[in-house]
C-alpha cells in the first residue's frame, strides 16, 4: 500500500511511547504541583487558609488533605482548576513547562 511503512521497519527503534507517556504524566503532575504552589504562595496562602477557602466554597478539604494531594500530584484537572478559580487565578504561565517535556521526550 503506498504510504505505508513496511512491517520489518519501525518507526522509532529507541521511541518508547509508553515510557514516554509515564513520563510525560509525572512532568505533568510536577508542572501543575509547581503551578498550584507557586499561586499559593503569591497570594501567602498557606495549605491551612487554602483549607479554609476550599471550606469557604462548600469544598471539605483539610491541610493534611491538601499537602498529601500535592506531594503525590493526585488530584484531577477539573480539581486543580477548581482551586486555581477559587484562588482568582486569571492566567497560568506555562512557558517554563516546555522545557521540561522536550527534556522528557529526548531522554
Amino acid at each position: 500500500m503506498p504510504g505505508s511503512i513496511p512491517e520489518d521497519e519501525t518507526l522509532a527503534d529507541d521511541f518508547d511511547s509508553k515510557k514516554n507517556a509515564a513520563d510525560l504524566e509525572a512532568q505533568g503532575a510536577a508542572v501543575a504541583k509547581a503551578l498550584l504552589r507557586a499561586e499559593m504562595a503569591k497570594r501567602r496562602l498557606t495549605y491551612e487558609s487554602l483549607a479554609a477557602l476550599m471550606w469557604d466554597f462548600g469544598i471539605e478539604e483539610n491541610e493534611r488533605n491538601l499537602r498529601n494531594k500535592l506531594s503525590r500530584g493526585s488530584f484531577s484537572a477539573a480539581w486543580f482548576f477548581s482551586v486555581m478559580m477559587m484562588m482568582e487565578v486569571k492566567s497560568l504561565d506555562f512557558s517554563h513547562a516546555y522545557d521540561s517535556v522536550s527534556d522528557v521526550l529526548s531522554a
